[in-house]
Order: structure tokens, then C-alpha cells, then sequence
């Protein structure tokens, strides 16, 4: 699995024609946290969500940016979903977007992919090409204190670009940045914290497993000895707990 993530982070952006596609896809998945529409489950790293979400709700007037990397499978997006339908954040902020940005990128889709999220029904909504994204999206967020999360992040130089579109108006709105990508602070961006993901201890990758393989029912003892083995050797990861528990189910 190493050797496959350093292959995925070096391997050559998608190709021209495969770009439009995995735009729009990008875009759609924007606009909701996941095709049921459901609240994302998360099991483990408490303290690390409860550090996250006190940090973004803190009652602290300027902007603010926090920044969360960590490889592939660790759980980054996990933790926004929850963060994102978590009541206590939704009671903060009068605006939140869920944006996924991708390794090929347009600034305009991003812009585009925000204002469907944070445009209010009493406002004209207008999207044609010839509109300045970046004005409209100032002027719809004025005066409104907002969170905006950013997904799969790779190339955090965008950023610089965005904050011009988004207002800083000491309000006490907020940033998430979530990126594989170790240096998550780019050079100009003030006001910023940086957090890496840690992995899960040995509880919580119980806990994610026999959650994974039984639910609510009571995990059998018979197997237990050898399901704390599993967890235990999947050394945090919880996408390798996982596809551990998918073949266990499929029976492979």
C-alpha cells in the first residue's frame, strides 16, 4: 500500500479528455456530503475531531485557516463530513460549502461550485459565463460569517487566488483545507494552523472493525482473539482496516 500512495502522488495528472468528466464530478459531489444525503459515520479520533471543530468555532473574529494532511485512507475527508453536518458547526456559521478540488483544477469551478451552496433563495441567483465569480461570491458571503471546507487539495498555490473572492470582514468565518501534501500553510497565509492526521490507536481500530463486521450485534468471542490481530496489524490505517473487513465479508 506504500508503495502504491508514493505511485498515486507522483503519477502524471488525468488526461485533457478525462478532465471535463472528472470536473463535473467533482462539482456534483460538491453539492452533497454523499449520494444518500446521510451523516458520515465516523468511529475513533474524537480528540482530534473535538480539537478540530473547538478550533473552527472558537470565539476568535479573524479569519481563520486550518489546514489538515495526511496520506491517503486516513480518514481527512471522514473527518470534514462529520465536521461539516456536526450541529454545533451549522449553529456557527450562516454558510458552509463542501467543495472538492482535485489534482487538475479550475478556480472558476471551485467559485462556481461555492456559490450553489451558499446562495440564499432571496438572492438572483446568476451563473452565465460572462459573470465575475469572484465579485459575486464576495458579495453574496459579505456580512455573513462562513465556513468553507476544501477536499482533496493538492496544489495549495490556488489558495492565494480564492481568499481574494472570499471576504475578510473579522467575523470570525473559517477555512478547512484538507490535503495528502505535508506543507499545508502556503507562504501569505496568515491566521493559520496546521495539523497532520494521526492515525488510530489500537482501540479505535477495534472499534472501527467490529463495527465494520458485526454493527450493534455483540462481536463473538470465538473470533476475537483473531479480529484484535487484524486491527492491530493494520497499524492505524482505517482504509486498510476496511478493505481487511470487505474481503472478510465477502468471504475472499
Amino acid at each position: 500500500m506504500e508503495e502504491e500512495y508514493v505511485e498515486e502522488l507522483h503519477k502524471p495528472s488525468t488526461e485533457e479528455g478525462e478532465e471535463d468528466s472528472a470536473s463535473a464530478a467533482a462539482f456534483v459531489a460538491s453539492l452533497g456530503i454523499d449520494s444518500s444525503g446521510n451523516e458520515c459515520e465516523m468511529v475513533g479520533l474524537s480528540d482530534f475531531f473535538l480539537k478540530i471543530r473547538n478550533l473552527l468555532i472558537v470565539n476568535a473574529s479573524k479569519r481563520t485557516t486550518v489546514c489538515i494532511s495526511g496520506m491517503a485512507g486516513i480518514g481527512k475527508t471522514t473527518l470534514a463530513k462529520k465536521l461539516f453536518h456536526d450541529p454545533i458547526i451549522k449553529e456557527n456559521f450562516e454558510c458552509l460549502a463542501f467543495v472538492i478540488v482535485g489534482r487538475k483544477y479550475k478556480l472558476e469551478e471551485i467559485l462556481r461550485a461555492i456559490i450553489a451552496q451558499v446562495h440564499l433563495d432571496g438572492d438572483e441567483m446568476i451563473m452565465g459565463e460572462s459573470v465575475d465569480f469572484e465579485e459575486y461570491l464576495k458579495r453574496i458571503l459579505s456580512g455573513r460569517r462562513y465556513l468553507i471546507m476544501l477536499d482533496d487539495t493538492w496544489d495549495l498555490s490556488f489558495f492565494l487566488d480564492l481568499k481574494c473572492a472570499l471576504p475578510n470582514e473579522d467575523n470570525g468565518s473559517r477555512i478547512l483545507v484538507i490535503s495528502r501534501k505535508t506543507r499545508t500553510i502556503e507562504p501569505g497565509v496568515r491566521n493559520g494552523y496546521s495539523f497532520t492526521m494521526p492515525f488510530l490507536d489500537e482501540k479505535e481500530s477495534w472499534d472501527l472493525l467490529k463495527t465494520k463486521v458485526f454493527g450493534e450485534e455483540e462481536f463473538p468471542y470465538r473470533f476475537m482473539k483473531a479480529g484484535k490481530k487484524i486491527a492491530k496489524n493494520c497499524e492505524g490505517l482505517p482504509l486498510l482496516i476496511l478493505v481487511v473487513t470487505a474481503k472478510l465479508l465477502s468471504g475472499e
